[in-house]
């Protein structure tokens, strides 16, 4: 099992990147941070901040659980539901599963982050940003994004290091010829 083809993957991506509104957000806040007093300063004000292109938000503040406990920092992500699957693979991998999982969809022509899970152009270079205009494949569930890689899903317990980014076999992406053979076939520039 390979990477999705061309053909695959558009019929794949979302209709429209699902940006989130202003109301939608001030909604999300409003129901996570009633007006219960845990909320003692918000960093980022009820405004919030996002991505310029809308893929998400966070909301920062201060919250205090009780008179005698400690001052905690929150910081809160919204993200729209076509891309909730990235987010769930990112925050739950370790920092250094995400770098190689991130890594390898690169070498396979994918770009990933927590805002989604994108198909680059044609001969794009590897370590280039991502076009600003892409749209997130629709990849729902984690499995979607590990299946749309060619990967063999890996389940949140064990996104410990590079070790664990797979192929369908069970081999390890990043020490084998299989691997090199998949980024190669993946991606023509490497060739």
């Amino acid at each position: 099992m390979g990477p999705r083809s061309s053909a695959e993957s558009s019929s794949a991506e979302s209709e429209s990147s699902d940006p989130l509104s202003r109301d939608d957000y001030t909604r999300v806040i409003e129901l996570l941070l009633p007006a219960s007093g845990y909320l003692v300063h918000e960093l980022t004000g009820m405004g919030g901040f996002g991505n310029p292109d809308g893929t998400h938000t966070t909301h920062m503040g201060i919250v205090r659980l009780g008179p005698d406990t400690q001052h905690r920092r929150i910081d809160i992500k919204v993200y729209p539901s076509a891309t909730i699957s990235a987010a769930i693979i990112h925050f739950t991998g370790s920092a250094q599963f995400n770098r190689f999982l991130s890594r390898a969809a690169r070498e396979l022509g994918y770009y990933l982050s927590s805002d989604g899970l994108f198909k680059l152009p044609p001969n794009h270079p590897t370590r280039a940003p991502r076009p600003p205009n892409l749209a997130p494949l629709r990849c729902p569930e984690e499995r979607d994004i590990f299946d749309q890689l060619g990967l063999l899903y890996v389940e949140p317990t064990r996104r410990k290091d590079k070790s664990d980014v797979l192929l369908p076999d069970g081999t390890p992406f990043w020490s084998t010829k299989a691997g090199a053979a998949a980024r190669a076939a993946a991606n023509p520039a490497l060739r």
